[in-house]
C-alpha cells in the first residue's frame, strides 16, 4: 500500500513536470518576440543615436538600450541582471585590474613559451650531435670493412661545361612541361565544374526548388519586416538634381507611402536630420513550420545532396 503510494506521488511529480516543461514549450513556440528599434538625428554635425527592445512575455525577459546610453540592459520581471557595455566609473578601476591580470598572464605566457622553445632547440641539438656521432661511427665502420675486403673506391668524374648545360636545359624543359600540364588539368577541372553548375542550374528540380526558395524567402521577409513604422526625415544634398536623383530613389521604396512616414526634401541647404522608429513581432512557431516545409521537401533534400556531393567533389 505505502509502495502505490508512493508511486502514486513520483507518477504525479514527473506528470506536473512534464506538463511545466510542454507549457514553457508552447509559450515559447507561441508567445512573440517583440522588438523596436529608434534612431534620432537632430542636428547636422552630431552622431547619430540609436536604441533597441526586445521582449518576451509581457516583458518578462527584456533587452533594452536607450539612445542617450551606450550600455545595453537584461531584465527579468524589470529587474536588471546584467548590464554589457557599462562604462560607468564604478566599473574603471575593475576593468584596469582586468587588463593588470590578462598583461601579467601574458607575460607569463610568453616566458612559458621562450622556455618550451629552449628545450625544444636543445633537443634538437642534442639529436643531432647524437645522428652525427653515429653517422661517423658508421662511415669509420665502413671505411675499415672496405679495407679488410680489398674494395677500392672509383674516383668520381666531375662533368663537363657542356654536359652541366645540357642537364640544365633538359631539367628547365622537364620544368616546363610538368607547368603546363599542371595548368591544362587545372583548366579541365574549372571546365569540369562550369559544366557540372551549368547542368545543377538547368536541371529542372533546381528550377522548383529555386522558386520555392524565393518564395519562401519573401515570406520571411514579410513575416520579420516591422508592422509599426514612424520617421520623420529631412534631407538635401546643397544641389537641387542631386536631391530629386535621391528622392526618385526613396519613392520606390514601399515603406515612404506608410501611414506615419513622412519625408521631405530641402533642395536649397544640406542637410540630413529626423528620426525614425519600428517595431515588430515574431513567433518561434513560424521558423519551426518553416524549417519543417523545407525538411519534408523531397526535391529540396535532392538538390541539397546534390549541392554536398558537388562540394565534395571540388575538394
Amino acid at each position: 500500500m505505502i509502495i502505490l503510494i508512493i508511486l502514486k506521488w513520483i507518477g504525479i511529480v514527473l506528470l506536473s513536470i512534464l506538463g511545466l516543461i510542454l507549457g514553457l514549450l508552447l509559450l515559447i513556440l507561441f508567445v512573440p518576440f517583440r522588438y523596436g528599434v529608434s534612431v534620432s538625428h537632430p542636428k547636422m554635425g552630431d552622431k547619430i543615436s540609436y536604441g533597441f527592445r526586445v521582449s518576451w512575455a509581457l516583458r518578462f525577459i527584456s533587452l533594452r538600450k536607450k539612445e542617450n546610453e551606450d550600455r545595453i540592459v537584461l531584465r527579468i520581471l524589470g529587474i536588471p541582471i546584467k548590464k554589457i557595455n557599462d562604462e560607468s566609473e564604478e566599473h574603471e578601476g575593475d576593468i584596469f585590474e582586468e587588463e593588470i591580470k590578462d598583461e601579467k598572464k601574458e607575460e607569463k605566457e610568453k616566458e612559458k613559451s621562450i622556455k618550451k622553445e629552449e628545450k625544444a632547440i636543445k633537443k634538437e641539438e642534442k639529436e643531432a650531435n647524437r645522428e652525427e656521432r653515429i653517422r661517423i661511427k658508421e662511415q669509420k665502420r665502413e671505411e675499415k670493412r672496405r679495407k679488410k675486403s680489398g674494395y677500392v673506391e672509383k674516383p668520381v668524374r666531375e662533368p663537363t661545361a657542356f654536359e652541366k648545360l645540357i642537364q640544365k636545359i633538359k631539367d628547365k624543359i622537364s620544368e616546363i612541361r610538368n607547368k603546363i600540364f599542371d595548368i591544362l588539368k587545372k583548366i579541365r577541372l574549372v571546365f569540369r565544374k562550369i559544366s557540372a553548375i551549368i547542368e545543377f542550374v538547368r536541371d529542372t528540380t533546381t528550377k522548383k526548388v529555386m522558386k520555392k526558395l524565393t518564395k519562401e524567402i519573401v515570406r520571411l521577409i514579410k513575416y520579420v519586416f516591422p508592422k509599426k513604422i514612424k520617421a520623420n526625415l529631412v534631407f538635401g544634398t546643397g544641389d537641387p538634381a542631386a536631391t530629386g536623383y535621391i528622392l526618385a530613389g526613396v519613392s520606390m521604396c514601399p515603406a515612404v507611402y506608410k501611414k506615419n512616414v513622412i519625408v521631405r526634401p530641402d533642395f536649397e541647404e544640406k542637410v540630413i536630420i529626423g528620426n525614425a522608429s519600428a517595431y515588430g513581432r515574431i513567433r518561434v512557431i513560424y521558423f519551426v513550420r518553416l524549417a519543417i516545409r523545407v525538411l519534408r521537401d523531397k526535391e529540396m533534400r535532392a538538390t541539397y545532396k546534390k549541392i554536398k556531393i558537388f562540394n565534395q567533389e571540388g575538394k
